[in-house]
């Protein structure tokens, strides 16, 4: 599966840059990232809200409907992921 599976997400490259993902396109650089930073795609209100580090990178105009379940993807061998907790709160 490639982006085009992904409704909304971060696309981390391996030059230290990522970006924001919806419905499968790029649509937007989110700047550069470094081990430890927190990324978080949340719903807040009724809008879906893209954070690095807590501060507010994108809040996308598309429409979107429940459920929406987390999912990560890694291309490259050795890659990781840490500490990510999943949390539906309504």
């Amino acid at each position: 599966r490639g982006l085009e599976a992904i409704d909304f997400g971060f696309l981390l490259r391996a030059d230290g840059t990522a970006a924001v993902i919806e419905r499968g396109a790029t649509v937007q650089a989110a700047g550069a990232y470094a081990a430890g930073d927190v990324f978080r795609v949340a719903v807040e209100g009724s809008a879906i809200v893209f954070r690095l580090n807590g501060t507010l990178i994108r809040t996308s105009a598309l429409t979107f409907a429940f459920p929406l379940f987390p999912e990560a993807t890694l291309a490259e061998a050795g890659g990781t992921i840490s500490a990510a907790p999943s949390s539906v709160a309504f």
